[in-house]
């Protein structure tokens, strides 16, 4: 999991963990490295969050394939432990049509079931290549939605 102070997220992206936190870094200065065009930017769920009290809600999409052309959107829940430590409370699909009984039903996970998961800061890649911030959809606010668009037209140009 990534948390972007502008609100995004991305999950799913592990790299190689064997070694933790340094083998992270190299990972992420690969995907930096190859810029847009990694599939980190197009292949991996990703989202928006927000902070309530202790608990991160997450709005997640993962992105569909040709393989796989079923959309999964779901929201999350986690609990904030500490600095560095969240606990996964629950979650529910948004909408899905593999198992629509599914759809809207919040499914709670127990203490048992999972362990907490701890942070490290680390250099991430940018946010900015995301498939999701290409999505109309995604935004909230169209003319943010469009300044957006300028700004990365702008950030071309210039390069």
């Amino acid at each position: 999991m990534i948390f972007y102070r502008n609100g995004l997220y991305v999950e799913g992206y592990a790299g190689s963990t064997v070694y933790g936190e340094i083998i992270y870094e190299k990972t992420f200065q690969e995907v930096i490295a190859k810029g847009k065009g990694h599939y980190f930017y197009k292949d991996l769920v990703w989202g928006r969050y927000r902070i309530y009290g202790d608990t991160i809600k997450i709005q997640e999409t993962n992105h569909p394939s040709l393989l796989s052309p079923t959309w999964m959107p779901k929201e999350c829940w986690y609990l904030i432990i500490n600095k560095t430590t969240l606990m996964p409370l629950g979650f529910k699909y948004i909408r899905t049509s593999i198992e629509e009984k599914d759809t809207g039903k919040i499914i709670l996970f127990s203490k048992d079931q999972y362990f907490p998961a701890t942070f490290f800061s680390a250099k991430t890649p940018y946010s900015e290549y995301s498939w999701l911030l290409k999505q109309k959809w995604f935004w909230c606010n169209e003319s943010e939605y469009k300044q957006w668009k300028k700004q990365q037209k702008a950030k071309t140009k210039r390069k």
